[in-house]
């Protein structure tokens, strides 16, 4: 990251000639360059440096996020939002979510999710299951894009639900009340 203060040769009408010019990467390692806008002391142009120097942490020190930092962070930000049976139902899809957990979010591609589609696809679950953890998935991805700016846009349009033509559905049991004492006895 290089920073610096310069004294402009065109100062403005009130006077202000000190700016701050800063070269850094985003957090998807790109170059970026921020250019400020003139200050009457080159106290202010420092004071502002140390601000947009806090700013720029904050946005990049997200790079090494996992997919586990993440479903942590999620389901703590969703504790004090969301019903106990709801949460039970996170922590129960958990340990779904396990073969992501050790990749960094901003590398996640289609790949990753392909792979762990398979290895949700090889477990002994019904697909509407399949689907809520799916649905669990894509959650965390829109938590991430709210509150951390990741971008899942590639990936996230190429996602598809589980489908599986051959499962039967189950159908319901129905007792009418004058059977019922029949059965339960």
């Amino acid at each position: 990251m290089a920073i610096r203060q310069v004294k402009s040769k065109y100062a403005t009408k009130d006077g202000r000639t000190w700016v701050v010019d800063i070269t850094y990467r985003d957090y998807l390692g790109r170059p970026r360059r921020y250019h400020s806008k003139k200050f009457a002391t080159r106290r202010d142009a420092k004071d502002h440096e140390a601000e947009y120097k806090v700013n720029i942490k904050n946005m990049t020190e997200f790079t090494n996020l996992t997919f586990k930092q993440l479903i942590n962070k999620h389901y703590k930000y969703q504790q004090d939002k969301a019903k106990s049976t709801t949460l039970y139902n996170y922590r129960n899809m958990m340990p779904y979510l396990e073969p992501l957990f050790n990749i960094k979010v901003e590398s996640f591609n289609i790949k990753h999710f392909e792979s762990w589609r398979q290895y949700i696809n090889e477990k002994k679950i019904s697909t509407r299951y399949k689907n809520g953890v799916y649905k669990y998935l894509k959650a965390i991805m829109n938590f991430g894009t709210k509150w951390y700016d990741l971008n899942f846009v590639k990936v996230y349009n190429k996602m598809t639900n589980f489908t599986n033509p051959n499962e039967r559905k189950k159908e319901m049991f129905f007792i009418l009340q004058k059977n019922f004492k029949s059965f339960y006895l």
